[in-house]
């Protein structure tokens, strides 16, 4: 399992799928600081498919 730090290293290293804003960790998603958009983590994974994020201002299914 990676750790957080190798996690925030390799976000570093990309960008958002949507609008290639720059990617936050999150306790439990990535957040893209320029539009808002959150990724969710699963297994530890971030998942940045834009069909998967949820975006700003809308609850979770």
């Amino acid at each position: 399992m990676q750790t957080i730090e190798q996690l925030r290293a390799a976000l570093a290293q990309v960008v958002c799928p949507v609008c290639f804003g720059t990617l936050r960790l999150e306790p439990v998603s990535v957040h893209c600081t320029s539009c808002s958009r959150r990724y969710p983590l699963e297994d530890g994974i971030p998942v940045l498919l834009a069909a998967r994020a949820q975006e700003a201002n809308t609850e979770p299914d």
